[in-house]
């Protein structure tokens, strides 16, 4: 295997494989090299250190919420507003469709994966993260603009806020989540979003100035649509 972007792809499937059998205590080069056939040396003319292996399986992660985000946008019959709203409740379940992504995505973020990473590899995972928030930001200033929230003070500051605001209550939730699920105490949670969830952003968007006439009506059609939507990523 000569090929540096081949073998930089077999080791994170490698890597991956190896992380969802035996968690993050077994992922080691050693392992992963041996699983792969190459040196330990030659892992490391791909990956400078274990922590921006880790990074570039959080990025993998990162690429395929993106995606869903695009397929999202790409939905017909949804005004600019829903698409954004569908797009979070969408990266709700794909945190719980998908628990072992979700879990690299975390330890790539934690502080001693992410200051031990190389310069390069904060570069390229904070460029994914800001792919992914402009695209939020520019659903939520459309939806401004057409009238789908009232608009209140200058537009790009308002869409700004409203897109934090939405992401921590998504972020949260979700860990609050998978927490209960780990414990046991929600064992239908992967394929369902929790009524606190709906309700929590329902009174977020009410609050930021959220013009429908049927609030409840509109959030569970969007549930609906987020359980149903053909957007299944790929497991390696």
């Amino acid at each position: 295997m000569t090929d540096p972007v081949n073998r930089s792809a077999a080791i994170l499937e490698s890597s991956r494989r190896i992380f969802r059998e035996h968690g993050a205590l077994g992922l080691r080069i050693s392992e992963i090299a041996k699983d792969v056939g190459i040196s330990v040396g030659t892992f490391y003319s791909n990956f400078r250190s274990k922590e921006d292996l880790l990074m570039a399986m959080g990025h993998e992660c990162l690429d395929e919420r993106l995606k869903g985000f695009e397929g999202v946008l790409q939905t017909p019959g949804l005004n600019a507003l829903e698409k954004v709203v569908l797009s979070i409740l969408r990266n709700f379940i794909f945190t719980f469709d998908h628990p072992e992504l979700y879990a690299i995505e975390r330890i790539a973020r934690s502080p001693s994966v992410w200051e031990e990473s190389s310069e390069e590899a904060r570069i390229a995972t904070n460029d994914k993260y800001r792919m992914i928030t402009a695209i939020v930001r520019a659903q939520f200033m459309s939806a401004i603009k057409g009238g789908y929230i009232r608009a209140d003070g200058e537009l790009s500051q308002q869409s700004t806020n409203i897109q934090i605001g939405m992401w921590t209550i998504s972020s949260g939730s979700s860990q609050v989540a998978q927490i209960r699920n780990t414990m046991g105490e929600e064992a239908s949670l992967v394929r369902r979003l929790p009524d606190g969830f709906l309700a929590t952003v329902k009174a977020f968007l009410l609050g930021s100035g959220w013009t429908s006439q049927d609030p409840d009506s509109d959030i569970q059609r969007l549930a609906d649509m987020a359980l149903d939507l053909d957007l299944e990523i790929p497991v390696h």
